[in-house]
């Protein structure tokens, strides 16, 4: 292997330019948008607290917001590029890439105006398949016309090979770069900050892979001989173990299949993600090996080939029973909805796979990113399928605990508590996390209306709670140990921190047992009742004063939520009084354990302000 001398480096930047423009300027955008958002994170915590916060939320904000579309507009420019290419397109190409852009900035103009508060778990997993079916995308688009399926074989080879090789490089390159950087700082004594590591990550993995990833892709789409030359790695890789450890799987998985039959019983929910994990690696393993058996006469690659389908058949059946028991139980949501659409495609490329006498494995891609476009847009995506689902599910909650007739929800005679409790609430919190509360608004009466307008959406749960009378998902005096989890309604920046000379930035899980540098610092108490305000040294690490947190806790428990515990700004910010100061906390977000009805803190995130009592010496 050969590493790339500084002559190569800029030869190959300036190639790729030329060839990828697109793809290039997305780079270059997307990474100092990146190194710009460290700089600001660095700058956060260097003035004033409020201040300096609220500067970081709303620029970090739109510089995530571009590198979140340049990671898009990589794998999409480069397709675009590669498709007018094979086609010879010149004016056509420019259309193309201006079509790209277009798309990109409107796809970036739909996402919520504020990232960090409002991107839902809809936006994320949307995001997520969008950028899968991008890479898919490369992957085919020189040969959505009628090139051979050996070219298109080769051209993947050559795109996976880049993508491996560039990714060692980049980090061979950040490892000695990093060490080099290391050395100055101690043995000239200078201060390097920890960041700049990061940064010099950011830039070689942002810049310098995707030079070397253009610069080595495929200049050829048709080549005139191909017989499907494999080297030595992949032959032996495919050969000697992908091969086995798929049938390693294999093995296990009818195992346990025959164990089902024997034993007559359903199988276990985990197994339909083992038998996903499974497909993905066989059928990477079967693309890979797929024209081996041309090269190669051992019998082990042409029985892979031939069986491969035949043997993931029985597999599938087996994934759509496991998920079935699930989705009895529980309805569809997005991972079950994404979990049975995986069934049916690998169903589907069985059936094509086992029948079809042209074998071409262009409808692997193709296939599979229709399927996840299908699957983030239109009434059959995953989360319309799943809100209907669930809202079913709620519907037939509420009708048996008797809180729904005539077509409209209704409060219950009596407080329900236990586990039906529990499944209507988590039913709620299903529809607040996604932001589709709105889409319940007509089971409910003129007064509870202002419930979906509410921008805080646990406090929007725990309404509706009240209204319908429900009760703890556990009985009090309960002795089984659960979470309850802390959120703060937006706000608390506003807080008043007048005659607070100091502040810490609290984040007790990271404090915890990792104090290593002299100097005062605030950690929970072993029992989680109090906050402890020490100072380290080389010799010793002393209590300065504790502050009891157990009245706190136990005002922030009486709330008695199921899971969350939703905290206006007032309520989350609150005033601790010691022997040497006053704190004044400022809560962002938490965890309270309870067992036997005593509330303890997990641990607590925010901010602590600290008034030094002038009489404590």
């Amino acid at each position: 292997m050969k590493f790339p001398s500084l002559s190569f480096l800029i030869s190959a930047f300036v190639g790729a330019w030329r060839r990828f423009p697109a793809t290039m300027g997305t780079a270059v955008v997307g990474t100092i948008a990146l190194l710009w958002g460290i700089q600001v994170d660095h700058v956060q915590y260097s003035g004033d607290a409020a201040t300096g916060d609220n500067y970081q939320m709303s620029l970090s904000d739109w510089l995530f917001r571009i590198w979140m579309l340049a990671q898009l507009g990589l794998p999409l420019f480069t397709g675009l590029t590669a498709l007018a290419e094979s086609r010879a397109w010149d004016l056509r190409r420019h259309l193309l890439l201006a079509g790209g852009l277009l798309a990109l900035v409107m796809y970036g103009w739909s996402l919520p105006a504020d990232l960090f508060e409002q991107f839902s778990q809809v936006d994320m997993t949307r995001y997520v398949v969008l950028l899968a079916v991008a890479h898919l995308f490369v992957a085919v688009a020189p040969y959505l016309n009628q090139l051979r399926i050996s070219d298109f074989w080769d051209y993947n080879r050559q795109l996976f090979a880049n993508v491996i090789i560039g990714a060692a490089y980049t980090f061979i390159l950040w490892g000695g770069l990093s060490l080099a950087l290391l050395s100055i700082g101690e043995l000239f004594n200078l201060h390097i900050a920890g960041e700049n590591y990061a940064r010099l990550f950011i830039l070689l993995a942002g810049i310098f892979s995707t030079v070397f990833f253009l610069h080595h892709f495929p200049a050829q789409y048709a080549q005139e001989e191909q017989d499907g030359d494999y080297s030595a790695v992949f032959k032996n890789l495919s050969k000697y173990i992908l091969i086995p450890i798929v049938t390693l799987y294999f093995l296990i998985l009818y195992a346990y299949s025959f164990k089902i039959l024997l034993s007559w019983e359903l199988p276990k929910g985990w197994v339909s993600s083992l038998i996903i994990g499974f497909s993905v690696a066989g059928i990477f393993t079967y693309l890979l090996n797929y024209l081996l058996p041309l090269q190669d006469d051992s019998a082990t690659p042409r029985v892979f080939r031939r069986w491969f389908w035949w043997a993931l058949l029985p597999m599938t059946i087996l994934l759509f029973v496991a998920l079935s028991r699930r989705v009895g139980d529980y309805g569809i949501t997005e991972p079950r909805y994404f979990g049975l659409l995986i069934g049916f495609w690998l169903l589907v490329c069985c059936g094509y796979f086992i029948y079809s006498k042209l074998d071409n494995i262009k409808f692997i891609p193709i296939s599979l990113g229709i399927l996840g476009l299908i699957s983030v847009f239109g009434p059959m995506s995953a989360f319309r399928v799943s809100a209907r689902s669930q809202a079913a599910v709620l519907k037939i909650l509420l009708i048996k605990n008797g809180r729904f007739a005539d077509g409209k929800a209704q409060p219950g005679k009596t407080v329900l508590q236990g586990d039906e409790s529990g499944r209507i609430t988590s039913e709620l919190s299903y529809f607040a996390d996604r932001k589709i509360l709105p889409d319940l608004e007509d089971w409910f009466p003129a007064p509870i209306d202002t419930v979906f307008k509410n921008p805080d959406k646990y406090k929007s749960v725990n309404d509706l709670q009240k209204w319908l009378n429900l009760g703890s998902a556990y009985e009090t005096g309960n002795d089984r140990e659960r979470q309850l989890w802390i959120r703060t309604n937006p706000g608390i920046e506003q807080a008043n921190i007048s005659g607070f000379s100091t502040y810490y930035r609290l984040q007790t899980r990271e404090t915890e047992n990792k104090v290593t540098k002299p100097g005062r610092y605030f950690r929970l108490s072993d029992s989680g009742t109090a906050f402890e305000w020490r100072e380290h040294s080389s010799k010793d690490d002393l209590l300065l004063d504790s502050f009891d947190l157990r009245p706190t806790l136990r005002t922030w428990y009486a709330k008695r939520p199921d899971y969350e515990i939703s905290l206006l700004p007032t309520e989350a910010t609150v005033d601790l009084v010691g022997k040497t100061a006053t704190l004044r906390l400022l809560i962002e977000d938490g965890q309270i354990l309870v067992n036997k009805d005593v509330p303890q803190a997990g641990f607590l995130n925010g901010y602590i302000f600290v008034r030094e009592n002038p009489k404590r010496r």
